[in-house]
């Protein structure tokens, strides 16, 4: 007859791997998951520095985008245009006369602006010379 603690010991050992081999295959599970959290951690530190990044350029953006609004609705206002043009003398209003000062102080002459047509107006000057209106 075959004594039972020699058949424990065969069947302790076929136990011992068994544990073995599922403790190893958990550790492995274990690992995987927290090498993969690790890594979206990483990720999601990178991608809250590159949003507030990109909020500071949002906010930056939009204070420049303020002024240009600014700048533009000044300069595209009627009297700005008006003033600017009159400042160079390329605008004057109907019964004005525009006088320009060329050269340095001790010489003031004036030199008389020709008064400038739009397109309408050079275009009825065009046709009238044309066919004698």
């Amino acid at each position: 007859m075959i004594p039972k603690s020699v058949k424990k010991k065969s069947h302790d050992w076929d136990a011992i791997i068994s544990i073995a081999l599922i403790v190893f295959v958990n550790v492995a599970i274990v690992a995987f998951l927290v090498v993969g959290n690790v890594r979206l951690f990483v990720k999601k530190q990178d991608m809250r520095a590159q949003l507030i990044d990109l909020n500071q350029e949002v906010q930056q953006l939009a204070q420049k985008n303020q002024e240009l609004e600014k700048t533009f609705s000044e300069a595209t206002s009627t009297d700005r245009v008006e003033s600017v043009m009159r400042d160079e003398g390329q605008y004057k209003k109907s019964g004005e006369q525009v006088v320009v000062v060329v050269g340095n102080e001790q010489n003031n002459q004036q030199v008389p602006v020709v008064e400038k047509k739009d397109f309408l107006h050079r275009l009825a000057d065009f046709f009238s010379k044309m066919f004698g209106f």
